[in-house]
This record gives C-alpha cells, sequence and structure tokens, in this order.
C-alpha cells in the first residue's frame, strides 16, 4: 500500500444515479489525531489505511483508489477553514496547507471530515461546531470539481471530558445526523459505554499510553473503518423510490428557486423540499406528490424569504415505507438585508426566547403587547449576523395572549404571537 499523505474521503454521486467506477478516484480525508491514524499500530490498520485497502479494487487500468489525509493533531474545525474565512475573536485562524483549501487543491471526487473532539475539548460551542461543518461542507461543494461530494463523521467518546462536555459530544451525534442526512456517518455508537456515561470502551482505547483517554487502538479504527464501509463508496447506498436528476438552486433576485427532475417515480411518492435553520435542523417548506406519469417530470418551487448568508436545501424523498435524503445544495445571500425572528415559548416558562436571523450586526428594540395592545416589555438589544439567540423575562405575566414585536435598524417591523 502507498504511503498515506495528509488526508481526506470519499462517497456517492449526488444525485444517488450508480455510476461505473472512474479510472481513477481521489477521497480526502480532512481532520486530526483519528483521521491521521494515532495509536493505529500500523497505517494500514487505522481506519483511513484500511479504506484504502478495501477500496483498491478498480485497478483494471493500473490505477488505483488514491486517499489522501489532510490535517493536524489537536485541530479543530476552525483550523480547516479556508483562508478566506475570517474566525471570530479568540478562534485560532487556519493552518495554511493543512486546510480545506489544501484538501481541494488534491482535486478529490470526495472529500470526509472527520474532527470528532477537539472543538468540544477547546470550550466551543455545539452551535460552533456544526455552523463551521456546515460552512465547510458548502465550501466544498461550491468551490470543488464538479460533483464532488462531501460526508461528515459524527463526534466520539472522549474521557478525559467533564460530564457536560461528553453531553455535548453525544448532542452533535443527532446534530450531525439530523443535519447532513445521508452523508453523515456515525462514528460514535460502536465506541461508547452503554451506561449513560458517555465514555470510551476500554476494548477500544490506547490502554497503557497518555492519549488512552482519545486515541483509538486497532480495534476502535476498525469500528470506524466498519461505518466508513457500510456507506458503500461507489455505489447507490438504497434502492430509491425515484431516480433524481437535475436538483439544483438558483438565485433569482433576492429568491431561491430550487427544481428537480425525476424519472421512474413510485406510486403514492412524495417529496419535501426541506431548508437549514441556523440551529441545524432541516426544516419542510415546501411538499409535492410525486406526478407518477411515466414520463420525465419537472419540479421547481421559489423560496420567497431566504435566509441571509449560506442556504441550504435538500428533497426528503418518501417511497414504499422507506426516506431518502438528496444532496444538500446550497447558495448564498449574502446581499439580503432582512431581520426575522423564531420564538420558543413553552406554556409556563419563565423566559421567552427569540432566534433572531438577521443579515448585519444591528441594534434592534424589543417589545411585548398584552392582546390589548398595552406595552409591557421594551428593551433595546444588540444581535450580530447571521443569528443571535436573546431572552425576555416572562414569568410575572399572566396566562394569556401576547405580542412579540421586533423594530430594525431599518425600521422594518415583525410582530409575532405567543401564549404565556
Amino acid at each position: 500500500m502507498k504511503k498515506l499523505l495528509f488526508c481526506v474521503f470519499m462517497f456517492m454521486n449526488t444525485q444517488w444515479t450508480v455510476l461505473s467506477q472512474p479510472a481513477q478516484v481521489k477521497v480526502v480525508v480532512m481532520g486530526s489525531s483519528t483521521a491521521l491514524g494515532s495509536a493505529a499500530s500500523a497505517d494500514s490498520l487505522s481506519w483511513v489505511g484500511r479504506m484504502q485497502s478495501f477500496y483498491r479494487k478498480n485497478n483494471a487500468d493500473g490505477l488505483d483508489t488514491l486517499f489522501s489525509v489532510v490535517g493536524g493533531y489537536g485541530f479543530s474545525t476552525y483550523h480547516q477553514m479556508p483562508a478566506t474565512y475570517t474566525p471570530p475573536p479568540g478562534r485560532p485562524s487556519y493552518v495554511a496547507g493543512f486546510n480545506v483549501d489544501q484538501a481541494l487543491s488534491l482535486f478529490p471526487d470526495y472529500v470526509i471530515i472527520n474532527l470528532p473532539t477537539n472543538d468540544i475539548n477547546s470550550g466551543y460551542t455545539k452551535k460552533e461546531q456544526m455552523d463551521n461543518l456546515r460552512y465547510l461542507r458548502a465550501y466544498i461543494l461550491t468551490h470543488g470539481l464538479p460533483g464532488v461530494q462531501c460526508y461528515i463523521t459524527s463526534t466520539q467518546p472522549r474521557n478525559d471530558l467533564s460530564a457536560a462536555r461528553r453531553d455535548s459530544l453525544k448532542t452533535l451525534v443527532d446534530s450531525i445526523t439530523n443535519a447532513f442526512g445521508l452523508y453523515s456517518i456515525n462514528f460514535w455508537d460502536d465506541l461508547v459505554t452503554n451506561d449513560g456515561q458517555n465514555l470510551l470502551k476500554d476494548e477500544v482505547r490506547h490502554i497503557g499510553f497518555p492519549d488512552s483517554a482519545y486515541h483509538l487502538n486497532d480495534l476502535g479504527h476498525h469500528y470506524l473503518f466498519l461505518r466508513a464501509r457500510s456507506k458503500n463508496i461507489f455505489a447507490s447506498p438504497v434502492i430509491l423510490p425515484v431516480l433524481l436528476k437535475n436538483f439544483q438552486v438558483q438565485k433569482r433576485n433576492q429568491q431561491s428557486l430550487i427544481s428537480w427532475e425525476a424519472e421512474g417515480e413510485e406510486p403514492a411518492s412524495v417529496y419535501r423540499l426541506q431548508r437549514c435553520s441556523p440551529g441545524g435542523l432541516f426544516n419542510t417548506l415546501y411538499i409535492k406528490n410525486a406526478l407518477v406519469s411515466g414520463q420525465p417530470a419537472n419540479y421547481a418551487w421559489t423560496d420567497p424569504h431566504p435566509l441571509p448568508g449560506i442556504n441550504q436545501y435538500r428533497l426528503e424523498i418518501t417511497g414504499s415505507n422507506r426516506t431518502v435524503y438528496s444532496a444538500v445544495q446550497s447558495i448564498s445571500f449574502d446581499d439580503i438585508n432582512s431581520t426575522g425572528i423564531t420564538l420558543y415559548a413553552p406554556p409556563g416558562a419563565a423566559v421567552l426566547a427569540a432566534e433572531i436571523i438577521s443579515s448585519k450586526t444591528q441594534n434592534v428594540r424589543v417589545c411585548i403587547r398584552s392582546s390589548a395592545g398595552a406595552l409591557i416589555y421594551q428593551a433595546s438589544k444588540n444581535i450580530t449576523r447571521p443569528s443571535a439567540m436573546i431572552t425576555v423575562p416572562t414569568g410575572g405575566l399572566a396566562a394569556g395572549l401576547y405580542y412579540f414585536t421586533l423594530v430594525a435598524e431599518d425600521g422594518s417591523v415583525q410582530t409575532k404571537a405567543f401564549i404565556r
């Protein structure tokens, strides 16, 4: 086996069509020590090394599948951001030669991002890590070769963290699965103890060494290889309810035009067009029953209110007792000047939480009025781009209907009702 380079991975065609394998496929794995094979007794026994050995089967023309690894020990998502990205204050900058730009310079067909624990270990928030993973994936899809695909591995258990941070690693597994769907890889379930403590199993740890709290032995790397292999690289993962073609997103003034073509639709198939929220969850915007005409079918829908910044869309397609997801398509609306609000107000809660999506950092005015129009609360808040969460005390309010109003710097007003 040729010696591994710096990092990366690979996967399926974005539209699920089953392709013949190209003459040479290039896979890049971006990541930290796990991607680099730390604590495996040989490169060939790391999870990436095992993947390389397993997929070096397209050698009729004498060309091997090429795996590379791009990353570094202790790397977080910030270290692998592109050179054009400016990190927030107090966060590290990219590392030239070991970041996403370096990965794309290798012209990969597939990229796998394996950054499992260092963000949480460094004290970064779950939202930061999710935002950065979405940013990296969108950057790869828009700056890589046509058809390049990107997979995200989940977090992994780590024993040298507090219980709260171990819990953060656990909840990020669900966040990554929800955000990336078919393009997520579960690196958690086979490694974690079953006692609810979210610890790394002894059987997969590098026991006897200072790094035993987080580095995997050969068995641990074998489990990761099995999970990665189960994605069935170079093949369609499931029998699909439709053959999806030309799923794309285009700008139409200040709106998103989403369109797709489908063939071979099963009866009762349903399309759900979804957009990723700043919190990392995909929400359904539009539902359409398949035409099932026996002919190629074309669909289109316009999102009249895209979010400021990067918008990510996918199709959820439901067929006969199964659901599959398209690749995620991204489009940027940095020129949008808008502000939006989402309220989280469980009945009886002592505070009202408001997620404010904004195209710019600005001072806004918020107020609460009763159903009769009486002003109950008013305050100025500073919010940051692209989103911010603010809270307003509501514990002293009587049960009933109230209205939350937000006034942006440009004078635009939005009002939403909530129940106390």
